[in-house]
């Protein structure tokens, strides 16, 4: 998980990110995971993901993973 290819700066939470805790994000906005699965991100990180930010922010982002 500490591989620098593994991580990306995140423009939702202003910091580094690994790519699966990204992907995490996204399947919760795309509705295919419950919110729960994001805990272990929001503790580490101290705070909730504010995902009505997430849905503006998130869908531009060169990584995220569900573009139509």
């Amino acid at each position: 998980m500490s591989d620098d290819k593994n991580m990306y700066d995140c423009p939702l939470l202003l910091r580094s990110l690994w790519m699966g805790d990204c992907y995490d994000i996204n399947a919760v906005l795309e509705q295919m995971v419950n919110k729960s699965i994001l805990k272990s991100l929001e503790s580490e990180i101290g705070k909730p993901i504010d995902l009505s930010q997430a849905a503006i922010i998130c869908p531009d982002c060169s990584h995220y993973n569900f573009k139509e």
